[in-house]
């Protein structure tokens, strides 16, 4: 499991507010699931092929719901 220590940071000079803390866990605790999900193997490989598959994929979806929104009005 990773863990997502800020580089080259220094110590705030006093600490963070209590709602400021709890949202710098909860976003470290994304990070770290996220480092998880790849780890097992979830996500796809960004690259030029495969950003224009998902556009494809999302504009074909989009046609499809815009073709029912269509027919139901």
């Amino acid at each position: 499991m990773a863990t997502h220590p800020i580089p080259d940071s220094k110590p705030p000079l006093r600490p963070l507010p209590p709602e400021l803390e709890a949202e710098r866990a909860r976003l470290i605790a994304l990070l770290d699931e996220a480092d998880r999900s790849i780890d097992e193997g979830h996500g796809i490989e960004v690259t030029k092929e495969s950003m224009r598959e998902m556009a494809e994929r999302v504009k074909a979806r989009g046609r499809v719901r815009l073709q029912s929104e269509m027919k139901n009005s």
